[in-house]
């Protein structure tokens, strides 16, 4: 039995809605400076508080959000997380070894945009 285009069309779609809600996160907490809740990120892309947490549970299995189990708006975006990390290794270094990594610095934060 073959799956066909709907197969691979329906997987696109798929991801397609997983970018969003990771999207629609990303753009909430640059806005509002805290994470949404689960209700928000539903409303937000238009979908159910169901599907809202499987593409949340899809985001931690790739890596891009750790949450917290049981505690209301804990979701964090891993890339501000190893940027931050970054910058505090950079503050402990002296002038000298952060001129070096302002590139590495300049990199990481592009492939977050």
């Amino acid at each position: 039995m073959s799956r066909g285009p709907t197969h691979s069309g329906s997987k696109l779609l798929h991801f397609a809605r997983t970018e969003a809600v990771y999207t629609f996160i990303r753009d909430y907490l640059q806005r509002e400076g805290y994470p949404p809740s689960l209700r928000d990120i539903a409303d937000g892309c238009g979908i159910g508080l169901t599907t809202a947490n499987y593409h949340l549970h899809r985001l931690m299995e790739l890596g891009l959000i750790r949450r917290a189990s049981g505690q209301a708006r804990s979701i964090r975006l891993v890339e501000n997380e190893i940027v931050a990390r970054l910058l505090t290794r950079l503050a402990q270094q002296p002038t000298s070894s952060i001129l070096a990594a302002l590139p590495l610095l300049a990199a990481a934060t592009q492939e977050t945009e």
